[in-house]
């Protein structure tokens, strides 16, 4: 059979769990913001980067701090508008081939594990889930990029010698570029972004 055969109610149910859910967050959002505790549009107000890395130092951002910000962006309570990406790297060494796909296809319960299942166990542990938060505002010369990867945002074996962190670089840190040229960055490739400030977070 083709096309969606899923009941009415259940979809009804969906739709009114998902609004309830979202009005629960708005409504959280909207408090935030009216009191004054959006962290991120504080850190979007300063206009002098010493300043800015002053603020940083002394915060540590937690998911539903974050994630306040991202619909209080949504909901347009303050002028920023938000982008998100989700990407994933796989070492070159990791990826499955034609070879590594017949090995499997032949592999018996008994026998020594084929090196493409191997590979596959390694991935998990190797590769690279990167996610990026672009915050940019109606004025072009004004933008905020976050960003991390599954390692970043460890608590322990952090590669930061203060732990779990985010990076972020906007129109301080790089004022020679546009939301739109830093976006792009971001997409090419497996990014290595230069000049980011460190910024701690507690998202686990």
């Amino acid at each position: 059979m083709s096309g969606d055969t899923t009941p009415a109610f259940i979809k009804k149910l969906a739709r009114e769990t998902a609004d309830a859910v979202f009005g629960d967050m708005e409504a959280r959002a909207r408090s935030a913001y009216e009191n004054g505790q959006l962290i991120l549009e504080k850190i979007f107000l300063f206009d002098r980067l010493a300043d800015l890395r002053k603020y940083i130092d002394t915060i540590t951002i937690s998911k539903s701090e974050f994630s306040d910000s991202i619909i209080a962006c949504e909901a347009r309570l303050i002028p920023w508008l938000h982008e998100i990406s989700h990407r994933q790297f796989i070492p070159d060494h990791l990826h499955i081939s034609e070879k590594d796909r017949d090995e499997m296809s032949k592999a018996r319960v008994g026998q020594p594990l084929p090196k493409a299942f191997r590979k596959i166990m390694a991935t998990f542990e190797e590769r690279r889930l990167l996610v990026g938060h672009l915050f940019y505002h109606e004025d072009p010369e004004l933008w905020h990029l976050f960003y991390f990867d599954q390692r970043d945002t460890e608590a322990d074996r952090n590669h930061w010698k203060e732990g779990s962190h985010l990076h972020l670089i906007n129109c301080l840190t790089h004022p020679r570029s546009s939301a739109e040229e830093v976006w792009q960055d971001f997409h090419d490739g497996n990014p290595k972004m230069k000049g980011a400030l460190h910024v701690r977070c507690a998202f686990k």
